[in-house]
């Protein structure tokens, strides 16, 4: 397995910001589909949606979706923060 290299670790807001430079009318749609059961257990399941342009996300035709899912306390952002983080991460790849 590849080593972890935070030189070249690019930040979710350089992403984005490369992102939007590139497609200045860029949309994400994020969806939480975060169940009553999922939160006893402690966790945040969301889904992205991103549109290159108001049209695309009118005719609900995106781009890319992803999911991703977060539990309560697992890492440092999720002590107080686990669907923000969720929602990040899963626009950010």
């Amino acid at each position: 397995m590849a080593q972890f290299d935070l030189q070249s670790y690019e930040t979710v807001e350089e992403r984005h910001a490369r992102a939007i430079a590139a497609h200045p009318d860029l949309r994400c749609e994020i969806r939480n589909h975060t169940t009553p059961s999922d939160r006893q257990s402690g966790v945040w399941v969301v889904e992205a949606r991103v549109y290159l342009n108001a049209e695309d996300q009118a005719a609900d035709l995106p781009k890319a979706v992803d999911w991703a899912f977060e539990v309560d306390g697992q890492g440092m952002a999720n002590k107080t923060s686990a669907l923000e983080n969720a929602a990040t991460i899963v626009t950010g790849k």
